[in-house]
C-alpha cells in the first residue's frame, strides 16, 4: 500500500507530452506546484499513520522481535554447544534467519529510496523534481513555485520510519548486512577454535 502511494504521486512528475523537451501545460502552473506540495505533506502524513505502533508498526515491530529473539537463542546454544556440527548449523542457521529479516524489510527500504534518494539512476521524487529545475518551458512563476517544492522535497524527507529502528534505508540495511557477513565467520572462528584448545570432540 505504501508503495503504491509513492509510486502515484512519482507518476505526477513523470508525465511528459510527445516532445522530450517540453513539458504538460499543467506543470507550467505555480498552482501545480502548491497543490503537490500539499500532497506531498499528505503522503508524508499518510505514511507516517500506516507505520504508527497502533497500525502496522507494532506488527512489524512483533515480527522483528520474534525474529531477533530466535537468532539469539541460537547464538547462545552455538556458544554453549560443544559439538562442531552443532556449533556450525546454529549459527548457519541465525545467519539464514537475518538475512531472511533484512529481506522482509527490504520493500519498506524500496518505499523510503522512492521518497528520498538523491542517488544517480534512481527513480525517486527528489530526482524526478530536479529534471524541471530551470527548465526553459517554465514561466518565472513557474519556476519558483518548482523552486519552492523542491526545496520542501529536499529539506523534508519522506518515507517509513519505525520507533526504536528509525528510518529504513537501503543503506541501513546494506550496513546491518555488512556486520552480520564480519560477525557470523568471526564468531564460527572463535567458538571451533575454542572447542579445540578445550580438546572436544
Amino acid at each position: 500500500l505504501s508503495w503504491f502511494k509513492v509510486e502515484a504521486f512519482c507518476s505526477k512528475l513523470e508525465a511528459r507530452s510527445t516532445t522530450e523537451e517540453s513539458v504538460p501545460n499543467q506543470m507550467n502552473d505555480a498552482n501545480f506546484w502548491g497543490e503537490l506540495t500539499r500532497q506531498h505533506l499528505k503522503l508524508d502524513k499518510e505514511l507516517e499513520r500506516l507505520w504508527r505502533l497502533d497500525h502496522g508498526g507494532a506488527l512489524l515491530l512483533i515480527d522483528v522481535a520474534n525474529k531477533l529473539s530466535f537468532q539469539l537463542v541460537l547464538a547462545m546454544f552455538a556458544v554453549g554447544a560443544e559439538r562442531r556440527d552443532v556449533i556450525i548449523s546454529c549459527v548457519a542457521l541465525a545467519s539464514g534467519s537475518f538475512s531472511m529479516l533484512l529481506k522482509s524489510l527490504y520493500p519498506m527500504a524500496q518505499v523510503t529510496s522512492l521518497c528520498q534518494s538523491k542517488a544517480a539512476n534512481t527513480k525517486s521524487i527528489p530526482r524526478l523534481a530536479v529534471e524541471f529545475v530551470n527548465h526553459g518551458d517554465f514561466t518565472c512563476e513557474a519556476q519558483a513555485a518548482h523552486s519552492r517544492f523542491l526545496q520542501y522535497v529536499l529539506g523534508t524527507p519522506a518515507g517509513i520510519e519505525m520507533p526504536l529502528m528509525g528510518l529504513i534505508t537501503q543503506g541501513r540495511l546494506v550496513t546491518y548486512a555488512k556486520g552480520a557477513a564480519t560477525l557470523a565467520p568471526a564468531l564460527l572462528t572463535y567458538l571451533l577454535r575454542t572447542i579445540n584448545h578445550e580438546g572436544v570432540r
